[in-house]
């Protein structure tokens, strides 16, 4: 009867845990499918929602577009898309704006507002004058780089004892000491960095102008001319040894290539207005389409957003308004 019993109880035993592992087999199983389901439910949520955001985006009035020089081609469809006659105001601190970074975008810049002007739009374009002191601080602050802090702590220094000697009527000669510092702070950078040096010199001695330049229309042909003139200029102050480079040889550089810049404007007849006063942001705009820069402490480069927001259009004519009046 015990031995009887003993099998009954293995026997509802084993029953148990077989519809124990069974029931976990479903559970699993369950859950896998549940599991399953969530995750193409979630995908189609997702896809919901990412569709949702883009469609949020492309309504906005404002979108980002990246740093330097990544939106410059979105500047040219900007330009390239404008109806004949709309007026193009531009903000920029160089007229060379790109010419480096990416030589093609430079020049279909300069065709499509050429074409713009020839087709009737009023072509405004301000800039930093490039007697000025403001021009003059940017190029320091472009060829100083991790140097820069140092030179501008000294430069106060250096100043204000000059100043000072000033107020007692004894005679200081400020742009002989600002060179002074100039070529001492580009040379500490240039010793510091000198792969970095010979890169930015390649880059800057490679020509723009190509023998695969379109020059089909007289634009084209002054395009090509200017960009020649630009390529000799850079060839006779950087080609030639490192160490024989100094400050002003960039400095003089940019000065002479903002003035054939100039003469290729005021040929056609451009509105020119040179600047010495610092901009809060770059910008380009063709009736109320606008792209704009800002720099930004967290990228050495400028970031770039394209806006048809009209309280930016009438911010940039206020600001065209108000630089005309100085």
């Amino acid at each position: 009867m015990s031995e009887l019993w003993k099998k009954m109880k293995a026997s509802k035993t084993m029953h148990v845990l077989k519809i124990i592992s069974e029931s976990a087999s479903l559970a699993l199983f369950l859950s896998i499918i549940f599991f399953a389901y969530e995750m193409v439910e979630n995908m189609q949520e997702s896809k919901e929602m990412t569709d949702n955001l883009v469609k949020i985006q492309n309504s906005l009035t404002t979108k980002h577009l990246g740093i330097f020089p990544n939106y410059l081609p979105a500047i040219n469809k900007l330009f390239e898309e404008a109806t004949p006659g709309d007026s193009v105001i531009i903000f920029e601190d160089v007229l060379y704006y790109g010419f480096r970074s990416k030589p093609d975008e430079f020049k279909n810049y300069n065709r499509h507002l050429l074409e713009l002007r020839n087709g009737g739009s009023h072509v405004i374009v301000a800039y930093y004058d490039p007697k000025g002191i403001v021009f003059h601080r940017m190029v320091q602050e472009n060829r100083f780089g991790n140097h820069l802090a140092a030179f501008q702590h000294e430069r106060k220094i250096v100043f204000d004892s000059l100043m000072l000697l000033a107020k007692n009527n004894i005679t200081v000669n400020i742009a002989c000491e600002d060179s002074i510092l100039s070529e001492k702070y580009f040379e500490l950078e240039r010793t510091a960095n000198p792969k970095k040096f010979e890169r930015v010199l390649r880059a800057y001695l490679k020509p723009i102008a190509t023998e695969n330049d379109n020059q089909e229309r007289r634009s084209d042909q002054d395009i090509y001319r200017t960009c020649r003139k630009i390529d000799a200029i850079k060839d006779a102050y950087l080609n030639k040894k490192m160490d024989d480079i100094t400050f002003f040889d960039f400095e003089n550089m940019f000065v002479e290539i903002t003035k054939e810049i100039e003469l290729l404007y005021s040929n056609y007849g451009f509105e020119c207005i040179p600047l010495n006063d610092n901009l809060i942001m770059s910008c380009w705009m063709s009736g109320d389409k606008m792209i704009f820069a800002f720099p930004s402490k967290y990228n050495t480069d400028e970031i770039g957003f394209s806006s048809q927001d009209p309280a930016f259009s009438r911010y940039i004519r206020t600001m065209l308004n108000g630089v005309r009046q100085q």
